[in-house]
């Protein structure tokens, strides 16, 4: 085996150890990471222009993001995690009924209560594999997203 190709639907499955991984995938990816072997996942093609005006730092993260997905996986998922940061913080900053969380981090302000009612169950999805996807970054060194 010299690459494995995943959907996007089994990266998640993979990433959050979810019973519905077959065992054989589960050996592919774990054969692929031992190995050195590249695992091609399809990416969905974004454009973030319409974030260009108004949230310059937002759109200059993932936009940087989306141009590294399919050359540089690691650097992808540091800039996909900072537009979500940027993102985040712009909303705690200016929703008033929004209370920050004790702690500072991403993912105190994403899993606080108030911050997840206000979000639907796909796009908390979405956050919460951006972080993890850019914690594990290094373990991704050999993904390539492609579009």
């Amino acid at each position: 085996m010299s690459a494995v190709v995943s959907d996007t639907h089994t990266l998640l499955w993979y990433l959050n150890d979810s019973s519905k991984l077959s065992s054989d995938a589960l050996a592919a990816f774990e054969r692929a990471e031992q190995n050195g072997l590249l695992i091609y996942v399809p990416a969905i093609i974004l454009n973030f222009a319409f974030l260009k005006d108004e949230w310059a730092s937002v759109f200059n993260s993932a936009a940087k993001a989306e141009h590294l997905a399919r050359t540089d996986s690691r650097t992808a998922c540091f800039h996909a995690r900072r537009a979500l940061e940027l993102g985040v913080d712009w909303i705690y900053e200016y929703d008033d009924e929004l209370r920050a969380p004790y702690d500072n981090n991403l993912s105190s302000k994403i899993f606080a209560d108030d911050f997840k009612a206000g979000l639907s169950y796909k796009k908390f999805i979405n956050f919460s594999v951006t972080i993890k996807l850019s914690k594990s970054s290094a373990k991704f060194s050999n993904w390539a997203f492609l579009f």
